[in-house]
């Protein structure tokens, strides 16, 4: 009866009715009944596995849709942020051009002048000077704020970064960084604007220069990749069967904690004394304007790691 009731028990979990048991069990002897139970139990355990390994993959997707639901969540307030100052900093640009222009022609007037005095002569130069950092941190803004003229064309990517690696040899010499390249050949080409690619990468590289000790290295690679996961959402940047070029910038300084990886594109956010806080915010709406993405990974005393992601030509997306 025990042995009945615990056949039934099991079959019924199993949607097998107690007639149909019955009708298959009733002349078995008591041996091949257990063996029954064994293959039965089994059968169970295996579907129980599978369903756990079911919910292990649902729970994983979930977490993975929180992250992405997050860093939604926060480019959707970098964006805003960056209109609302954008609009700013076209204001203030436009507005500072003209005194400036005045300050500029006027001291340049005086350097002319050979009938003034030394001390008026210097400090008519450091006004020069100072008021030309000035314009080219107004050219900056004006950059940050709108949109420039975007050439498309063709791109290899390596050859991209060659050109704005020689662009940063002597900055890296006198500093002391050593400049690895693992550049993947035959990588398949982007459609892009090669200068402002050229002033992305090489805002990355000089930030990344200029946060290391002397006798740090900065890596540089290059590799090919395809969205084969995920990328079904309409807020998904880049689609399920996108092909990419991936850039990677690592260096060996000092790192950054979570609080300032997490404004480091923010415009205005420097953590150098002389630092205006608007090469990286420039380098993501570059990166941006080019349907592409770029992300900042770093841990304090670890480095920094900064990774651009680009659609390829004629890829899907």
């Amino acid at each position: 009866m025990i042995v009945w009731t615990i056949i039934v028990l099991l079959l019924g979990f199993i949607g097998i009715t107690t007639n149909i048991l019955k009708g298959m069990l009733q002349w078995l002897p008591l041996d091949d009944i257990i063996l029954f139970l064994i293959a039965l139990g089994m059968l169970v355990r295996i579907k129980y596995m599978k369903k756990l390994e079911a919910t292990r993959k649902q729970g994983e997707g979930l977490k993975w849709a929180y992250k992405e639901l997050e860093a939604s969540q926060q480019q959707l307030v970098r964006s805003e942020k960056l209109a609302a100052l954008g609009q700013m900093a076209a204001g203030v640009a436009h507005e500072i051009n003209n005194p400036l222009f005045v300050i500029l022609s006027e001291a340049e007037m005086l350097l002319k002048d050979e009938h003034l005095n030394k001390d008026i002569k210097d400090a008519s130069g450091i006004i020069v000077e100072q008021a030309k950092r000035i314009n080219k941190i107004n050219e900056r803004l004006l950059e940050f704020s709108g949109k420039r003229p975007f050439k498309q064309e063709s791109l290899d990517i390596n050859s991209v970064l060659e050109k704005s690696i020689a662009l940063l040899t002597y900055q890296a010499k006198i500093e002391d960084i050593e400049i690895i390249k693992e550049l993947e050949a035959d990588l398949p080409r982007i459609l892009g604007d090669n200068n402002q690619l050229q002033e992305a990468f090489l805002n990355v590289m000089l930030n990344a220069v200029q946060s290391e000790e002397k006798g740090g290295n900065l890596t540089i690679r290059t590799r090919k990749d395809k969205i084969t996961k995920y990328g079904t959402r309409k807020t998904d940047r880049f689609k399920l069967g996108t092909e990419l070029v991936i850039i990677e910038f690592t260096d060996t300084g000092k790192g950054m904690d979570k609080e300032t990886l997490s404004k480091v594109f923010d415009p205005f956010f420097s953590t150098k004394e002389k630092g205006t806080g608007l090469g990286l915010s420039v380098c993501h709406g570059l990166i941006e304007d080019h349907n592409g993405i770029i992300e900042a990974h770093s841990k304090l005393g670890e480095g920094s790691t900064f990774i651009v992601k680009l659609p390829v030509l004629g890829g899907r997306g």
